[in-house]
Order: C-alpha cells, then structure tokens, then sequence
C-alpha cells in the first residue's frame, strides 16, 4: 500500500486531534435531523439496536436476535447495517478474513452512504489493526476521516477517536491516544448511550494499561466496572479486567491478578468471546508462574503453544515461549528452559520483522510533516521494541541463559554483567539495543546523518546532547542488575516522549545516551533539557521509589552544515570529553559546551 502524502497526513491529523472541539463549538455533530430520528426510531430501527446492545452482553445471544429477525421489510441500508453488525461480531470471534472481504464488497455497492461508509472504514481499520497491517489500518482511518462530516452521525465520530487513539498507541504516543479517547469520551457523555460510554470507557482503560500508566488505571477502572456492570456489557467487562489486573502485576499482588484474569476468563467463556481468549490465558499463566503454581501453568502453555500456528501467532508464540522458560528454570531443569529460551528467541525476532515491515510503511505518515521513509524505518524499529522491552525486561534472560550455557560448556567468561548477556544472547540484529529500544550508536549516527538530507531545516538548526545517569552504578549495587535495567528501559521511554517530534535518542552504552535534534533553538533545547533533568523524579521501579538526577553536556551550531557522520561522531566526542569535567562540576545540570552561529 502506497505510503500517504504529508497533505493527505496534514488532513489526517486536522479531522481527528482538532475537529472535535471545533465541532463541539459549534454544536456539529448531531443535526437536528439526526436527533428527531433518534427520537423516533422504526421497529427495525430498534430491533437492529436490541441485537447491537445484546452483542455487548453475549455473542451468542446476539446471533440468536440474527437468526429471528424478518428481514422481508428491512430497506437495503437496514440490510448493509445488520451486514455490519455480523462482521463485528465476526471480529470478536476472530474471523478476521472473512469479515474483510464482506466490507470490501460492501465498498464496491452503489449509492452507499457517507455514515455507512464511516462505519466499513472503521470496521476495516481496526481488523487491519487487529492483524498487524497498520499502514492499511491507518489508510481506512484516514478514508473515513475524508469523508463530509455532514453526514456522519456522532457514533461515527466516536469510531474514529478510539481508533485513532488505538493507533496513536502503535506508534508509542501516548500522549496523542489519550487525548483522542478523551474527545470520545466528551462526546459520549454529551449525546451517547450507556453503551457508548461504558465502551469508551474501556477504551481509556486500555490507553492506560498500553501505556503502563497504573496509577490512573487504577483511579479510573472502578467506575468503568461499575458502569458496563449496570447495563450487563460483559463483552466490554472481560477486556476491562484483564487491563485493571495490570495494575496489581505492577503491585506484585498476583494473587489478586490471577482472581481478575480469572473473572476475565469466565465471562469470556460464558458469553462465546473467543477473540482474545488465548492471550488472556497468557497473562494467567504469567500470574501463576509468579505464584510458583508451576504445574498448573505448565499445562496451561502446552496446551496454548499446541494451538498456535505460525507465522499467524509469532507474538502469543514468543511469549509462551519466553513463559515456559521460566517455568523450566524453577524446576531446574536448564536444558529444557535452554531449549525454550532459543525458541522464544525464534519467534521475538520472526514477529519483530513482520511488525516492521508493516510500520515501516505508515510511520512516515504519522504526526509529522517533516519525516520521510527513511526515518520510519528507524521509528517502526524503536517503537515495536519498546512494546517488547516490558516484555524482555521481565524475563529473567540472565539465569536462563547463564545456567543453560553451563550445561553445554564452560562459559563463565562471558557472564559479566546481566545487560550484556541480554546484547550478546539477544540481538540478532545488531543495529537496535533490546533493552532499551534504541538504535545503537553507529546505525543511529548513519540514520541521523540521512534524516539531515530530508528534513526541512532552512536555518539549518541543530544540537547533540550526551546524557548521563547519576548514581547508576549505585542503583546497581543496591537493588540489583535487573532493577537497574527496568530503569534503563524507562529512562529511553521518557526520551523518546520527550524529543518525540524534534529529536532521535541514540543508546552509546552503559548509562550514557545521546539525541540529535534538529529545527529547534538553543532555548527550546534547554525547556527540553529541563523535561529530562525531571523525569527520573519519583520513578517507580517495582516496590522502590528513585529520585535520580542526569547530567548532561550538549553542542548547538546554526547555520552550519552537517557534512558526514564523522562530523556527528567528532561533536560526540567532544561532548563525553566534557562530560567528565561536567560530572565532577556541574552535576545534575545541563552544560552548552559550544554555541555557533552565522
């Protein structure tokens, strides 16, 4: 699929981030013509709504409302509406590929209106999402968002701010997603049903749980519960736990996990919604190996793994993999936890090149006017393992591959520290840093130097920042090597929130980091600076609380080209030069080494 155009992504992010508002402005989203039907709705009208609202309560009993409805009085519009509701229902069953071709058939009908349209777009975008073809699913978005907002009726609105907020997710901007579900949100409570708010809702919690945000998980989840229970939205109440049971994995309360993942199962199984039944047993079996119920989990994974298939389940297959590892290493049995490791290894990097290959297509397009291709390859990269670092970062790769090593040779040499255990056993592909998601120093500094050729930066504005960890090293030594990794992990999430539109974070090692930016001034650099500087204040790593400082030294020059990589490693350089002085100094400060200008 072609990569859109930045007129066509300008277009994108204008109907979605600011239409909202502006259309509530000016009371736009509901006509007086759709609030008098709204009003009045036909018997089919209200039958069509009985089976939508039965769909949220059970699959089942919806497709029994199907099957004894007449439909010799439905006009060909209350036909393509129930066509519609029968691939959504599809989708929670995961009859994904079947669903797609009906909605394209759909498409090609003639005289097909711009709120039904709305609806196939939207269907079809988040079955694309659902299969990890995001370029697709941001091209439907994008269709639907051209479409006359005239014509469209709030509930299609409301389709596409929570899709839009699911895909500002895959591109790791949480920011964006949450302020897209809350536009959803405002308009649900303005003129949407239960329904639609217990479902939009949902669609927050879901925000905060992918972007680890906990502490308002929390907060919110119990009104959400509270909600969706009243009006009997089991559909929507399975997927609401299994997000609040995050927040006591994150409490290491996995008891409590394990009871929520449970309630999840049992409505999932009693109500037929088979869509992401075997990733909810996943997270269950995660629970119970952290509760050593290790038989039980045991059997769980294998009968998980013998129903996945590749390469349609390479994440649920690296993930059980990577489970069942654990589980090898509690009983001590190396060997075994050895052979899942690799397989877990097999599968992380088979799903990682499928999911780059395909966000590599669509984060050009994505949230700014400036970036090309090339830095979406980059983008697709950083941001695919930085969902994966969660995942990795809990592993204990450390002991499974060290003790599993052991047993086929005399390996001692290489165990030297637990990140570098991670780089030598993990990385296939050199150019990317597991742990923390980032490039590498000397592929960061090659796509840097190609960002500079396609950037418009007339003023020719850039900086180089090295930042530096205080106290890592105590970190360390107090809470461990694990603990300090977790902190590594998200101190590079936090860089990359930071300069997420004006610059590229870089991994040089250890507890050193480096950005390249560029189109911004030395005082912009410095607010930027003052974000980092703050960011590592109350962090929370397990059970502990870190209050920890940065140093950092950076070099800004103005009209002056970049002329070769070498010219960005020399700054580097200078920059860690200064760095030493700046530790003993000017600690947790930020330093301008040098500053020029035509």
């Amino acid at each position: 699929m072609a990569i859109m155009s930045k007129k066509v992504f300008s277009l994108i992010l204008t109907t979605i981030l600011f239409g909202a508002i502006f259309l509530i402005n000016i009371n736009y989203f509901v006509s007086e013509n759709e609030a008098s039907v709204s009003k009045s709705h036909t018997p089919i009208n209200y039958e069509l709504e009985q089976v939508e609202q039965a769909f949220y309560s059970s699959i089942e009993i919806a497709e029994q409302k199907i099957s004894e409805l007449s439909l010799d009085k439905f006009t060909s519009e209350e036909k393509v509406r129930l066509e519609l509701l029968k691939v959504k229902i599809g989708f929670y069953s995961g009859k994904f590929e079947e669903g797609n071709s009906k909605l394209k058939a759909l498409l090609k009908r003639e005289g097909v209106s711009d709120s039904i349209k709305s609806k196939i777009y939207y269907l079809l975008s988040a079955g694309a999402r659902a299969e990890f073809d995001i370029d697709a699913s941001f091209y439907y978005l994008n269709l639907s968002s051209r479409l006359n907002q005239d014509n469209l009726s709030y509930k299609d609105k409301l389709d596409t701010f929570r899709q839009a907020s699911h895909l500002f997710l895959e591109a790791g901007n949480y920011e964006e997603a949450e302020n897209a579900i809350k536009n959803a949100l405002l308009l649900a409570e303005r003129d949407g049903t239960a329904l639609e708010l217990c479902n939009t809702h949902q669609a927050l919690l879901y925000v905060y749980s992918s972007s680890f945000d906990y502490r308002k998980l929390e907060k919110a989840a119990p009104a959400a519960i509270e909600l969706c229970k009243k009006i009997n939205a089991h559909v929507l109440l399975a997927n609401i736990y299994i997000d609040y049971s995050f927040v006591y994995a994150d409490k290491k309360d996995y008891q409590r996990q394990q009871a929520l993942v449970e309630m999840s199962l049992s409505i999932a199984k009693e109500h037929s919604i088979t869509n992401n039944l075997p990733q909810m047993e996943l997270v269950l079996a995660g629970a119970l190996l952290n509760q050593s119920k290790l038989e039980r989990a045991k059997s769980l994974l294998d009968r998980l793994i013998a129903g996945f298939s590749s390469p349609q389940n390479e994440y649920d297959l690296f993930t059980a993999y990577h489970l069942l590892a654990r589980y090898y290493e509690k009983k001590g049995q190396f060997s075994d936890a050895h052979n899942a490791y690799q397989k877990y290894l097999s599968h992380f990097n088979r799903f990682n090149e499928q999911a780059n290959g395909i966000q590599a297509k669509y984060l050009a397009a994505q949230f700014q006017s400036t970036i090309n291709q090339k830095e979406s390859e980059l983008e697709s990269e950083r941001n695919q393992l930085n969902k994966s670092a969660y995942i990795v970062g809990q592993l204990d790769l450390a002991r499974t591959a060290l003790l599993s090593l052991l047993l086929l040779s005399f390996s001692a040499f290489y165990i030297y520290s637990y990140r570098s255990t991670i780089k030598l056993s993990l990385i296939d592909n050199k150019k990317i840093d597991q742990l923390t998601g980032l490039c590498n120093v000397d592929y960061g500094i090659a796509k840097a130097f190609d960002l500079i050729k396609v950037i418009e930066n007339p003023k020719q504005r850039y900086g180089l920042i090295v930042i530096d960890i205080d106290d890592f090293t105590v970190v360390n030594q107090s809470l461990g090597i694990d603990k300090g990794d977790i902190v590594l992990e998200l101190f590079s999430r936090r860089l990359c929130n930071i300069f997420k539109n004006v610059g590229m974070p870089i991994y040089l090692g250890n507890d050193r980091f480096v950005v390249f930016t560029s189109t911004i001034d030395q005082e912009q650099v410095r607010s930027l600076l003052l974000k980092v500087k703050d960011c590592m204040v109350q962090m929370q790593v397990a059970s502990h609380t870190l209050d920890l400082t940065t140093t950092a030294t950076w070099y800004y020059m103005q009209g002056m080209p970049v002329r070769s990589t070498q010219h960005i490693m020399d700054v580097i350089d200078l920059c860690n030069d200064a760095m030493v002085d700046a530790k003993h100094h000017h600690r947790g400060k930020a330093t301008n080494i040098s500053s020029h200008k035509r």
